[in-house]
């Protein structure tokens, strides 16, 4: 594909993605902000590529309906000129027609969330997903991308925000881009940004700003995820939203050294995900250095790969933290030993340990407004703690599919232990058990082969 395949002049933004297409593409992008031209400019380019004989496409949305309301008239004004195409309807899953030169070109409809699997045993030079979020990820992951191997066609997958499968494949193509991959593009496009040259668009923003309060909580998330394109702000229930945003303004996401001469605790949740974040205090403000989660690793691997971080980083280990679930006996281990107390046992074989375990808090908003507090006096390191950012972006409470009322508990899933090994730490330092870190690092015994042990319970 060059870009004398264009038939019509895009926008800039528009102009340096079809510059940089690739294999697999995510383009995340606002509002009316010219995605379905983008979309119909390189359906043209594949479609009339003379290299491709007879083009076969796919352009997916959640139903067909959405796909009519959104493509319906842009596509019937597009190919409506070329011989046997027939002007389309809801109703329509397949388009047809005959290049000038005398290729056909076929188009599939297919509404995902219905039709998951529809594009399977499909060979296809192109697939487009729209409103990508509100799709289902198998019919990406396990139809389309099937589809495209045998022609080694091109996946488009677009839209606005959506906090699910969408941001992991987001994150997925960002990550491989990182790596240097030659098959994955990633674009983000903030409404803000000024890229537009579309006056349409400077319109809608000052109309929508307008619109909004942006001092009302609700009004501030649809803003935030509707027109800059924030992936914390589309998660509903989210109680971190504000101060994720006010640590992005204060530029609290910094590059965060590991010093040789400073002390690292940890703090921990454990559970179907383990989850751990590498803190230290430098002049009364918290710094998060580093974060790493385990799925369905023992607890003793878990301390092995701990022991490892401190003595690749030359890190001398502080204070560490732990919920009251790691104070129960586990039938899983000899002796029905309690899990702090493994932990403690594992430490003790190369360095000195001081642990707190927290109590259990029966309220959990008083943990969440400690971890407000704790995120106003902190900075994260945004490369290493990449994962640990996300989680604090996903972690919600449940929301009622019916009514839409949030509930007052928390919504287990992978991004929860993350928020909630932060919340430990938050705790602590609510309670001012944090403290102790300071006394550790003015000890001079804190050595690798120091055993003394120290292991408290507060409340106990």
């Amino acid at each position: 594909m060059t870009l004398n395949d264009i038939h019509r002049y895009p926008s800039k933004w528009q102009y340096w993605v079809l510059k940089n297409l690739k294999k697999y593409n995510v383009i995340v992008a606002p509002r009316q902000h010219g995605k379905t031209h983008l979309i119909l400019e390189i359906m043209r380019a594949v479609g009339f590529a003379p290299g491709i004989k007879n083009p076969q496409m796919s352009l997916s949305c959640a139903s067909l309906e959405q796909v009519y309301k959104l493509y319906g008239e842009a596509l019937n004004e597009a190919f409506g000129m070329f011989s046997g195409f027939k002007y389309i309807s809801a109703k329509d899953t397949i388009i047809e027609f005959t290049r000038p030169d005398g290729g056909k070109v076929t188009i599939l409809l297919f509404g995902s969330v219905r039709n998951v699997y529809g594009p399977k045993g499909k060979t296809l030079d192109l697939s487009v997903v729209d409103e990508a979020g509100l799709c289902k990820r198998a019919h990406v992951t396990e139809a389309l991308v099937p589809a495209l191997f045998i022609k080694k066609g091109i996946l488009v997958v677009t839209g606005t925000v959506e906090p699910n499968w969408y941001y992991d494949f987001y994150m997925k193509a960002k990550r491989k881009m990182k790596e240097g991959s030659q098959n994955w593009f990633a674009f983000y496009f903030k409404f803000e940004d000024e890229w537009s040259l579309s006056c349409t668009t400077q319109v809608l923003r000052a109309e929508l700003k307008d619109f909004y309060d942006l001092k009302d909580p609700e009004d501030l998330r649809l803003y935030q995820k509707e027109l800059l394109c924030n992936w914390l702000a589309g998660v509903e229930g989210t109680p971190f939203a504000l101060d994720y945003m006010q640590m992005v303004n204060s530029k609290r996401f910094v590059p965060l050294e590991i010093n040789p001469t400073q002390i690292y605790g940890t703090t921990w949740d454990n559970g179907a995900y383990d989850a751990i974040w590498f803190w230290t205090l430098q002049a009364g403000m918290f710094q998060l250095v580093d974060f790493k989660s385990f799925e369905d690793h023992s607890i003793h691997d878990v301390c092995e790969w701990v022991k490892n971080w401190y003595l690749k980083n030359n890190a001398k280990p502080g204070l560490h933290i732990f919920p009251h679930t790691m104070k129960e006996r586990q039938k899983a281990h000899k002796n029905y030993a309690a899990l702090a107390h493994i932990v403690k046992k594992e430490f003790s074989k190369w360095s000195t340990f001081h642990g707190k375990i927290i109590p259990r808090i029966g309220n959990i908003n008083t943990k969440l407004q400690a971890t407000k507090n704790l995120l106003r006096n902190c900075q994260i390191d945004p490369i290493r703690c990449e994962e640990g950012v996300r989680c604090l972006q996903m972690y919600s409470r449940r929301v009622d599919a019916k009514s839409g009322a949030k509930s007052n508990s928390i919504k287990k899933d992978q991004y929860s232990h993350g928020a909630e090994a932060l919340g430990e730490l938050a705790l602590a330092f609510q309670n001012g058990w944090t403290q102790e870190h300071y006394r550790i690092l003015a000890k001079p015994d804190i050595t690798y082969r120091n055993f003394s042990i120290g292991l408290t319970y507060p409340y106990s």
